[in-house]
């Protein structure tokens, strides 16, 4: 089976935000034996950790609404019909692109406020470090919706990523 741009993208991000994690432990290892070891400390060492974790969290939140696979309270879900419980996750899907769209809107307000800074020790512009929330929520949004869409279609798009990805087929074919 080729993979859509959809689980494409979501395995981009994976990825990134493991490269990210690895880069983190990478420096704050490095950091320690400069500052300990060598009693030399890196200046932008701790800068650059922090905005990778923050990039590292926001990236993974895009998987994890694309996989589908962030903690749900399914206490009702599985007393609901098959038909009624489809309905309710389409609600739920949409209710989730809403919120994601609303705090995209407001982040991007804040980020125009911000923009023009920049950080202490590296120098980068912070639309460079603020500009993932915004982008992430837009994401997390659209991803959001493409599985509302596919669960009213009658597609299972509930799950993971490959399992959207699969709806996402049959509904071109079909």
């Amino acid at each position: 089976m080729r993979r859509s741009l959809f689980m494409k993208s979501a395995l981009f991000f994976r990825t990134i935000a493991v490269a990210l994690a690895i880069l983190i432990l990478a420096i704050m290892v490095t950091q320690v034996f400069f500052r300990y070891v060598l009693e030399d400390p890196i200046m932008w060492a701790e800068e650059l950790a922090r905005y990778s974790y923050v990039w590292m969290v926001f990236l993974a939140a895009i998987f994890v609404t694309a996989e589908h696979s962030h903690v749900t309270v399914t206490l009702a879900d599985d007393r609901l019909s098959q038909r009624f419980r489809r309905m309710w996750e389409g609600l739920v899907a949409f209710l989730v692109a809403a919120a994601c769209f609303v705090i995209a809107f407001g982040s991007f307000s804040w980020l125009q406020e911000v923009a023009g800074g920049s950080s202490a020790a590296l120098g980068l512009p912070s639309e460079i470090y603020y500009g993932v929330v915004w982008g992430a929520f837009i994401l997390m949004g659209l991803y959001s919706v493409i599985r509302g869409f596919l669960i009213l279609r009658d597609k299972d798009a509930t799950n993971t990523a490959s399992e959207v990805d699969q709806a996402l087929e049959e509904s071109v074919g079909a």
